[in-house]
């Protein structure tokens, strides 16, 4: 039981103070080294609200996003707070149903993802034409992203297609009925262009081995039958630049190759659309999914080279609209994606 308050026991971790002791008064507050310290912490909050001002001006200045539609406007991702970046995260990992194996790769990811909305900010500062944002894989790695451009080690030589071959035709069981013809197709193709390549080379345009190509000269404009003034441009005469939407619909939309290296099999279906259109006036979609599954002679979600990829579609007889094969960014054998 405790004692009252005042009983010996309490007191006594307390020393009493000596009737005749003299009283030390107590210093005031030194004012001027006061209002010295909070006119230094001002001044420090004046100067980072200004540098953020300030990029913030710059930015808008630079890129200018009055008048533009909202969903193309340029968004400052440094001046935001922390509250706000976390906030982003979850809208991220929600619209692209991310899913990570741990909290330590979703900490992880989350550093990556910060560390790009800086580079979006520098994309976006560097140029003022164009929009750059968040997309799926701004959670991805600059060792990540490189995976998707070239060609993968081990496919550099063309015997490789045989491997290639031999494995689609082992795992011929587990392909789908419907792209079974598309199969028989390409093996018939890389048959032919094996045939072919042996052939003696000639460079007078009429015959060519499976890694040459015609030179271009200004008699091959394709774009002259239904723009007659490109016939006005020599190689010696060529605009500084030239931009395909500004004068119709000679280009598609931006697409997404996913999580696959096909960038190849894009550039080979976009060229075959401007040319079809060039031809016939009709904007059609192409299937990259047909050369990224079918294309024996490139190397699927590996990588390939587009002139490849025109040699099968020359031995195949076309390609396929996308509507009939859409994108899903995989292979039909086992030797890629």
């Amino acid at each position: 039981r405790r004692g009252p308050i005042n009983s010996p026991a309490a007191m006594a971790p307390y020393t009493s103070i000596p009737s005749d002791a003299e009283e030390t008064p107590i210093r005031p507050p030194n004012l001027r080294r006061i209002v010295v310290i909070s006119l230094a912490l001002l001044a420090v909050s004046a100067v980072t609200f200004r540098v953020q001002s300030n990029y913030a001006r710059d930015m808008q200045e630079l890129i200018g996003t009055s008048g533009q539609d909202p969903s193309t406007e340029k968004v400052i991702y440094g001046t935001k707070s922390r509250k706000k970046i976390q906030k982003l995260w979850k809208e991220f990992t929600l619209r692209y149903s991310k899913k990570y194996r741990s909290k330590k790769e979703e900490q992880d990811r989350f550093q990556i993802f910060k560390k790009n909305l800086q580079f979006i900010d520098n994309l976006n500062f560097a140029n003022p034409n164009a929009v750059f944002t968040i997309t799926d894989r701004t959670d991805w790695t600059d060792s990540e992203m490189a995976r998707m451009r070239g060609l993968r080690s081990g496919y550099l030589a063309a015997d490789s297609n045989k491997t290639s071959l031999e494995i689609m035709k082992e795992d011929f069981a587990s392909i789908s009925d419907s792209h079974k013809n598309s199969v028989q197709l390409a093996e018939m193709g890389l048959a032919e262009v094996l045939k072919s390549s042996e052939e003696k080379d000639k460079f007078d345009g009429s015959k060519f081995s499976s890694d040459e190509v015609g030179w271009v000269s200004v008699q091959d404009c394709a774009a002259c039958a239904l723009y007659p003034h490109f016939s006005n441009y020599t190689m010696g005469n060529l605009p500084d630049s030239f931009d395909w939407r500004a004068i119709g619909d000679v280009v598609t939309d931006v697409k997404n190759q996913k999580y696959c290296g096909s960038c190849w099999s894009f550039s080979t279906a976009q060229d075959i659309e401007g040319k079809h259109y060039f031809a016939t006036g009709e904007r059609v979609r192409l299937s990259e999914q047909q050369l990224v599954a079918c294309d024996t002679k490139d190397w699927g979600c590996d990588g390939g080279y587009p002139y490849r990829a025109m040699q099968y579609i020359s031995q195949v007889g076309g390609m396929l609209h996308e509507a009939s094969y859409p994108y899903k960014g995989i292979c039909a054998w086992g030797a890629c994606g």
